[in-house]
């Protein structure tokens, strides 16, 4: 079966979290520890937090133990909530499922709003965090050891 699929790409600085839902969502620790266990040294649960911690900027969520405050990706509630989102919350939790306010602290499991990469109700995506210096409109923000060059090459 000869059958050609068009998956989606992000050739934008940035990549996939140029386009993405901007949804801020860690992996879980199994997942963490099993790549871990693969072969993916320093992969494992208990030496990624820190990572996550250093590289967030999270708006209410700020500096406890398992969310950082002063990193470059900023994370905040998704201002775009509606009447139905919080009636389908609180129904869900009176059929007995748990309420979680933070996706990525001790539980990640349950119902909740997701918080999002935004910043000042933009999206902040991994360009805007790791190469923008915080000004989404420069380039290498004010880095001198850095340059970026976009070459395109579409194939079909």
């Amino acid at each position: 079966m000869n059958n050609a699929y068009d998956w989606l790409r992000a050739r934008v600085l940035g990549g996939i979290s140029s386009i993405n839902g901007m949804i801020y969502t860690r992996g879980m620790p199994i997942d963490c520890d099993r790549w871990a266990a693969l072969g993916c040294e320093g992969w494992g649960w208990r030496d990624v937090p820190s990572y996550f911690k250093r590289s967030e900027c999270n708006v209410r969520l700020a500096e406890d133990e398992f969310r950082g405050g002063r990193g470059p990706l900023h994370v905040a509630d998704t201002r775009l909530t509606n009447t139905f989102d919080h009636h389908f919350l609180s129904a869900a939790e009176a059929a007995g499922f748990f309420c979680n306010p933070d996706f990525n602290g001790a539980v990640q499991e349950g119902i909740g709003l997701y918080q999002c990469t935004t910043h000042n109700d933009e999206r902040w995506n991994a360009a805007c965090a790791d190469l923008h210096g915080g000004n989404p409109r420069s380039i290498n923000g004010d880095r001198e050891n850095l340059n970026v060059l976009a070459a395109i090459r579409m194939r079909r």
